[in-house]
């Protein structure tokens, strides 16, 4: 639930990254797919993407690629070779 709150979203990932909880990858994914997730959160839930490879981060990386922002396609790509 924590990272629902924006206030707490980049202690969330933090914790979630140490603690490699894979089981949050769902909300982790939601984060980084977000129109509305802030820049800063979505680069670190694109950390937490790389390390933990949740389920689903393939297709939802890939959905990226298609984003009309170039910094977040390169990102994308990049978690992608990861």
């Amino acid at each position: 639930q924590l990272l629902g709150e924006a206030d707490y979203q980049a202690d969330a990932l933090k914790l979630a990254a140490t603690a490699g909880l894979t089981e949050l990858g769902p909300e982790v994914l939601a984060l980084v797919s977000g129109t509305d997730t802030a820049t800063a959160v979505r680069d670190q839930a694109l950390a937490v993407v790389v390390q933990t490879r949740p389920t689903g981060a393939g297709e939802a990386l890939a959905k990226l690629l298609k984003s009309d922002d170039a910094g977040l396609r390169n990102k994308a790509a990049n978690a992608l070779v990861e």
